[in-house]
């Protein structure tokens, strides 16, 4: 096998494939807020989908995701809103600079907005915390009217009530 610089052209090629995905998704589009890159289909054959041990029926995997609104102008000024998609449970990194974030009430999967709950950190690890938690009803105001823009690196939103969504005042079973 050839080499290209000393290193195995299969190892090369495979190198360059991770960094230019690597670099679309670590890479923020201009307005700051991150985009996604296209990924392989990696989801799982019909023969390796999860099954409830319990009663033995095919389990499907579920999406449950919110969108946020961060403005990423200061108070005061005409507002300018990114929209941000955020899965549940898994710390969504961004690097922006912002004035306040709002839950966006008309953009959610699988979950009644309303019972979810974030926390904005100011490091991508989210390991420091940004105030207080914030929901649908309480937006995260990070900046006053004048005041400096905040460094958002990473959100995580969680469910903070019933999971499942009410369908005519009804809950699910």
């Amino acid at each position: 096998m050839k080499a290209f610089g000393g290193i195995p052209l299969l190892l090369a090629y495979t190198t360059m494939s991770t960094a230019s995905v690597l670099h679309g998704r670590m890479n923020p589009s201009p307005n700051g807020v991150s985009r996604m890159a296209e990924l392989p289909d990696t989801s799982m054959s019909e023969q390796q989908q999860p099954y409830d041990l319990e009663s033995s029926e095919y389990t499907p995997s579920r999406y449950y995701g919110i969108s946020l609104n961060i403005n990423l102008a200061r108070k005061g000024e005409q507002p300018v809103y990114g929209r941000a998609p955020v899965e549940l449970n898994k710390l969504a990194q961004y690097s922006v600079r912002a004035s306040e974030i709002l839950v966006d009430q008309g953009a959610a999967v699988g979950v009644d907005v309303r019972n979810v709950a974030c926390q904005a950190y100011s490091d991508a690890d989210g390991s420091k915390p940004i105030d207080e938690e914030f929901d649908a009803e309480e937006p995260l105001e990070l900046a006053g009217e004048g005041e400096e823009l905040v460094n958002v690196g990473s959100v995580l939103c969680f469910v903070s009530g019933d999971l499942l969504e009410e369908e005519n005042g009804e809950e699910h079973d």
